[in-house]
């Protein structure tokens, strides 16, 4: 094979490659892109971090990807890989994050902080396209939360943003498979669970019935003994910043099954 016949190969491959990852990014099916996803219905969802539950096992697990620093790194995974599920019910939205975490840390001894600057913590972002506004919601190994709003992405940049949303019922869920703080040893990872009221989104104005025009995003900044430099990861995959709100994962909230009769 001469070099361009090799190259139309090449060109080829890489063309049905992106064309199938676009195809699962606009049926819901994931991929790398995974831009559009399925929410399931489960009501009455136990309000702890155990995903061995039935009713997290049937649910679709969402990889954590590396976010890039670089072209090099798109759609590649982190060291310490992660993943994500989603539920919702009549009352809450459900993230469920499970984390290989080799060094579990934070020094964060409070709610309302930003957890990143004291180590672990994973990040949920909800945002509505009927409404600039988006949340930025915080959970860390030790079962510590943060609610963070913005009117709209260009408010990040100013001094009096993000808000801090104290009057909260969202709550987070930590279990850890390790020990917390203690350097030198190996753990083994952990879990977190957060847990958002509707009626906290609609405080806001933004109504959360219609699935239609809802997106989520997550991220991870993980600390660790061994690693040369903290590692970012994400859901879908993002670039630049966290809150690219218009690269957020549409949802597609799957109604509530109808029981069988007998």
């Amino acid at each position: 094979m001469n070099w361009k016949s090799a190259e139309k190969v090449l060109f080829c491959s890489l063309f049905l490659f992106v064309c199938l990852q676009l195809a699962g990014e606009e049926k819901g099916t994931g991929g790398l892109f995974a831009r559009r996803i399925d929410v399931p219905y489960a009501p009455r969802v136990p309000h702890k971090a155990d995903f061995t539950l039935p009713v997290w096992k049937k649910t679709p697990r969402h990889p954590l990807l590396l976010f890039p620093r670089t072209v090099d790194e798109i759609h590649r995974y982190p060291r310490e890989r992660g993943s994500v599920q989603f539920l919702y019910d009549e009352n809450f939205f459900y993230a469920a994050f499970t984390l290989t975490d080799s060094d579990i840390v934070t020094e964060s001894t409070a709610h309302h902080r930003h957890h990143y600057q004291y180590g672990d913590v994973v990040e949920l972002f909800l945002k509505s396209d009927k409404a600039p506004c988006f949340w930025e919601i915080y959970g860390t190994p030790n079962s510590l939360m943060t609610c963070f709003f913005y009117p709209s992405r260009s408010h990040s940049g100013l001094a009096g943003y993000p808000e801090v949303i104290r009057e909260t019922k969202i709550r987070a869920a930590a279990r850890i498979r390790g020990t917390l703080n203690k350097v030198f040893d190996k753990d083994r990872g952990y879990q977190v669970l957060l847990i958002v009221p509707l009626r906290e989104l609609e405080k806001k104005g933004v109504p959360f019935k219609d699935s239609s025009h809802w997106r989520v995003a997550v991220g991870r900044y993980n600390y660790a003994l061994d690693f040369p430099e903290l590692e970012f990861s994400c859901f879908p995959q993002l670039e630049g910043v966290f809150c690219d709100t218009e690269r957020f994962a549409r949802m597609r909230l799957l109604p509530p099954q109808q029981e069988k009769r007998k």
